[in-house]
C-alpha cells in the first residue's frame, strides 16, 4: 500500500523529482561503466569490418589500376599509330601527282643497304628509278620492279 501511495503521490504532485535527479547523477557513471564492454566490442567489430572493407577496396582498386594501365598503353599505341598515319596522309597530299601508296612487306636485315619489299609493282605502274618517299620526305629509290611488288632502298 505504501508503494502504491508513493506512486500516486509522485505522479500527481511530483514529490520525488529532486530525489530522482540526485539518484540519476549518482547512477549515470555506473550505467556508463556497465555499458563500456558492449561499446568496446562494438568498436572492435567496427574496426575489423573497416579493415576488411579497406582490404577489399584496395584489392579492387589495384585490379582497376592494372586494367587502366593496359588501356592507357593501348591508347598511347593507337595515338602514336594515328599520328603516323596522319603524317603519311599529309605526305600524300604534299606529293599528289603520280604517287602510289605502298605497304612495306619486308625490311632486310642488312643495315648498310636498307632494302625493303613493298606490295606494289608493275601492275601499280611502278618503274625503276622512281623516288621512294615517306612522311618525312625522300628515303630512297626503286631499284628493281617485279610484277606484284617492288624493291627499294
Amino acid at each position: 500500500m505504501l508503494s502504491l501511495g508513493l506512486l500516486i503521490a509522485d505522479a500527481r504532485y511530483q514529490y520525488l523529482d529532486g530525489i530522482r535527479q540526485a539518484v540519476a547523477v549518482i547512477v549515470y557513471p555506473l550505467q556508463r561503466l556497465a555499458g563500456t564492454p558492449g561499446a568496446i566490442f562494438d568498436r572492435i567489430g567496427d574496426f575489423f569490418v573497416t579493415q576488411a572493407r579497406l582490404r577489399t577496396d584496395n584489392t579492387r582498386l589495384a585490379e582497376q589500376n592494372l586494367q587502366n594501365a593496359a588501356r592507357l598503353r593501348q591508347f598511347e599505341a593507337l595515338s602514336a599509330e594515328n599520328a603516323h598515319l596522319r603524317k603519311l596522309l599529309d605526305a600524300r597530299e604534299r606529293f599528289p601527282a603520280g604517287t602510289t601508296a605502298a605497304e612495306v612487306l619486308y625490311a632486310g636485315r642488312d643495315p648498310f643497304t636498307r632494302r625493303v619489299i613493298v606490295d606494289k609493282g608493275l601492275q601499280a605502274d611502278v618503274r625503276t628509278g622512281q623516288p621512294v618517299i615517306d612522311e618525312i620526305g625522300v628515303v630512297g629509290q626503286v631499284t628493281r620492279v617485279y610484277r606484284g611488288c617492288r624493291r627499294s632502298r
